[in-house]
């Protein structure tokens, strides 16, 4: 079993269509690291959002951004979501939606 020397909750794999693999997680924050050389090395972590964000999920959408959506934990909680733009030098915030 593969260890990636990181720490995390509730991960989510999502491979875009440049070959890169990304994994979301909710703990510290949310945030997420990803590889494209296959696993052999992680970048990251990339902090999508300060919050405690529970059960990330991504999907690729038609102009090639990931959406990743997420909800905040504790009393009030909404549902929240990033744009994020993907390639093999990394990946970057497009737009938080609140």
């Amino acid at each position: 079993m593969q260890s990636f020397g990181f720490k995390g909750h509730c991960p989510y794999f999502l491979r875009h269509s440049s070959g890169v693999i990304l994994l979301a997680h909710r703990v510290p924050a949310t945030s997420l690291h990803w590889t494209a050389d296959e696993a052999k090395t992680w970048n990251g972590p990339v902090r999508i959002d300060p919050v405690g964000g529970a059960y990330p999920s991504m999907v690729e959408l038609p102009d090639g951004l990931v959406y990743c959506v997420y909800y905040e934990e504790g009393k009030g909680s909404s549902i929240r979501g990033t744009r994020l733009e993907v390639d093999s030098k990394g990946v970057r915030i497009v737009a938080k939606e609140n």
